[in-house]
């Protein structure tokens, strides 16, 4: 199994707009938030289970920095990198780097 980790840190609260710029950057270099075959987003709950939700959703949640979020981003419909992103108060966020799937 391949391991791949995806981290960035930011000096602000990354809003909706934001995180959309960050995906799309992202997505230009083959890592997508929407699954490739699906068409949806991914966030992992609690135990790790796959939760389908539309990708304009995802980037709400994370523009509104209501609590952590563990998202899939996929590079193919059965390889993804998961991240980890969470807002620090006062004026911080994270990514934290997390293992590949695949």
């Amino acid at each position: 199994m391949l391991e791949t980790y995806l981290s960035w840190y930011r000096e602000d609260r990354m809003d909706e707009s934001g995180f959309r710029a960050v995906t799309n950057h992202l997505a230009r270099a083959g890592l997508a938030i929407e699954h490739p075959t699906l068409g949806c987003g991914m966030l992992l709950d609690v135990v790790g289970e796959q939760v389908q939700l539309p990708v304009d959703r995802i980037l709400e949640l994370v523009g509104l920095s209501a609590g952590p979020l563990c998202m899939q981003f996929w590079l193919s419909a059965d390889t993804d990198v998961v991240c980890d992103v969470r807002y620090v108060a006062p004026d911080t966020q994270t990514s934290s780097p997390s293992r590949s799937a695949g």
